[in-house]
């Protein structure tokens, strides 16, 4: 049996001779092993440096489980939030609630993923808040919260009742739209009601039916008051005025006379009614329940009704401020419609700086600078667009370049101009609306190739949008790029099936590629059913009816065609398909002839490849026709 032998440790002699290469590590080894006090110290930094770091340094998790992206904050961070918690709720009892929102908002910015703090400062705001003061802090938390808690139901009650007390109709139709199905009936309710105050009558009509056949939420009180301004408003006879007594009842109720007023704006301004909407604008501005909103639809029911100087008096002494972008946006476009285009230009400019997220506000004010033909200011602001002091640049880089590009184009220098639309081609452009902008404008000003980059690039962003794929065949087709010409119509005729447009362009494109007869032809006999007299109409059935042969119906569709009054472009469709017939057909000197009328850089790749060969069959006829005569 093997002996196991123990090995004796190092001596601290012949630990630290270890390091005799190394003399100051040598000492440091020889005062650590022999010195008890030195050890203690050493241990007592480490454990301090340790504390700092658990303390200081951001690696404790904030976000709920499962939350991505996981955002991480500091052991102090956690201590300053609970502390401010408590000095924000000490102030609300005070009554000082404006100081206990900005309280509690810096306690949720030194812990934004606490889920229970997010939900009580959202509940702060929507019983204490201040819609002139604290919207934008609405939004941005309410927002917050839904996403945190992964649109839990009782989460997105809170968030819609903050958006429904701050006015923000619009964003609690955005936030239960995508979850409609799966409402609760409080948020039935919270729905169907932002549908009408958002100027979705018809969306609400269809919805209050829905909720009667389901029997869910019509008996609400506030709900049904609703519907009363719908009959009120968008039917006539004893139902109009059956909807407007049961509003003037309800403005004489305390409870209800706010609803009931701002219901009473939406009837006045179907109705274009003056001035019952005044009547009910003043009962709003004595409760402090108006927005700049409502005081712009009666700037333009004055302006409307030959009162204009008035409206314009009213604009100018304005004191409400744009709660969103949309507000500001609309406050610009009034100030432009009264003839005040520099005031226009100064509102958007203001807000544009002061709103987070403005890249709609940027575009509104590039378009006005672009109408007023100011392209030197239009360079100046795309670059104040992607300044390092601008915290939104990353989002505005395409939109700025684009601007350098077209401010660039405009003041001749073209070089410069291309080099700013290259780039704009490669940069990210998240917003679907300013996508399509920004493609639109740059294959308007001749630049395709850059337009058809950015629109692929940033596909996902717009494609569930018909008008992205209109707008990419468009782009496609002045590119000669036949195949994504192609796909882009097909996409759009399916989100289109039954529009003439999508049709023809999906027909056209299967036409060009030549390869497809019989899908094409069924699409061509369907818009010339539909329009047997346009002549774009006629000429695709004939170009699909020769090629699937039947060749003597497609000359009898071309003939029915006046040629001299064709474009340029259909005029070589119709010489191109007369030339295929006449070559089929065999009459070679004919189809010779035709064949001079047919101009190429209105064909793609395809049709360029079969009219080489028509023309080398034309000669190669041509020729033996010749040899045979001179040989009798």
């Amino acid at each position: 049996m093997r002996k196991l032998v123990r090995k004796e440790l190092p001596s601290k002699e012949e630990l630290a001779a270890k390091f005799d290469h190394l003399p100051w590590v040598q000492q440091l080894v020889l005062v650590l092993l022999y010195d008890w006090r030195f050890r203690l110290a050493l241990l007592a930094l480490t454990m301090v440096a340790v504390g700092f770091a658990l303390v200081l340094l951001p690696v404790w998790r904030s976000t709920p489980p499962g939350f991505e992206p996981v955002h991480r904050v500091k052991m102090i961070d956690f201590w300053q939030a609970r502390a401010l918690r408590r000095t924000a709720l000490a102030e609300i009892a005070a009554g000082r609630t404006r100081d206990g929102i900005t309280t509690m908002r810096s306690a949720v910015s030194n812990n934004p993923g606490d889920l229970a703090l997010v939900r009580e400062f959202v509940d702060m705001m929507r019983q204490y808040g201040d819609p002139r003061h604290h919207t934008a802090m609405a939004v941005q938390n309410g927002l917050w919260l839904v996403q945190l808690s992964r649109t839990n139901l009782t989460e997105l009650e809170l968030v819609a009742g903050l958006f429904d007390r701050f006015l923000l109709d619009d964003f609690v139709v955005a936030l239960l739209e995508p979850v409609e199905d799966k409402l609760s009936p409080a948020l039935e309710t919270a729905y169907a009601k932002a549908l009408f105050m958002s100027r979705n009558p018809s969306r609400f009509a269809a919805r209050w039916a829905r909720l009667q056949a389901r029997g869910i939420a019509t008996d609400d009180p506030r709900l049904k008051l609703v519907h009363s301004a719908y009959m009120a408003g968008w039917t006539d006879g004893e139902s109009a005025e059956a909807g407007q007594r049961a509003l003037d009842d309800a403005k004489e109720n305390a409870g209800s006379a706010l609803l009931a007023n701002r219901l009473q704006l939406i009837v006045s301004e179907r109705r274009r009614d003056l001035v019952t909407y005044g009547r009910a604008l003043e009962n709003l501005i004595q409760m402090g329940a108006t927005s700049l909103g409502d005081h712009l639809v009666y700037w333009q029911l004055l302006a409307d009704s030959g009162q204009k100087d008035k409206a314009i008096e009213l604009v100018r002494s304005n004191v409400y401020e744009p709660r969103t972008g949309d507000e500001a946006i609309t406050l610009a476009r009034v100030h432009y419609e009264f003839g005040l285009p520099e005031e226009a230009r100064q509102v958007l400019y203001k807000y544009a700086r002061h709103f987070a997220v403005a890249d709609h506000l940027w575009l509104s004010l590039g378009n006005l600078l672009t109408t007023r033909g100011e392209w030197q200011s239009l360079g100046q602001i795309a670059l104040e667009m992607r300044d390092e002091s601008n915290p939104s640049r990353a989002e505005l880089l395409c939109l700025s370049l684009y601007f350098e590009g077209l401010s660039e184009l405009k003041q001749h220098r073209e070089s410069t101009a291309e080099e700013a639309f290259q780039k704009a081609a490669q940069a990210p452009c998240e917003n679907e609306t300013i996508l399509l902008k920004i493609a639109s404008g740059m294959s308007e000003a001749g630049y395709p190739g850059p337009a058809q980059q950015l629109l692929l690039k940033n596909q996902r962003i717009a494609e569930n949008n018909a008008e992205y794929w209109t707008l990419l065949g468009k782009v496609s087709y002045e590119l000669r790029d036949l195949p994504t010409l192609a796909y882009a119509a097909a996409k759009t005729h399916s989100m289109r099936p039954n529009d003439p447009a999508a049709i023809q362009n999906h027909a056209a494109a299967l036409l060009s590629m030549r390869s497809m007869p019989q899908e094409a032809i069924a699409l061509t006999l369907e818009l010339y059913r539909r329009q047997p007299n346009n002549p774009p109409a006629i000429l695709n059935h004939a170009a699909a009816l020769a090629q699937n042969r039947r060749l003597s119906d497609a000359l009898r569709l071309l003939r029915s065609l006046d040629v001299s009054r064709l474009d340029e472009s259909d005029r070589t469709t119709y010489y191109f398909v007369l030339t295929e017939i006449l070559v089929e057909q065999g009459d070679y000197a004919k189809a010779e002839e035709a064949a001079k009328s047919v101009d190429r850089q209105f064909l793609f790749a395809p049709e360029i490849a079969w009219f080489d060969n028509a023309l080398k069959r034309i000669q190669t006829k041509g020729e033996n026709q010749a040899s045979q005569t001179t040989d009798h």
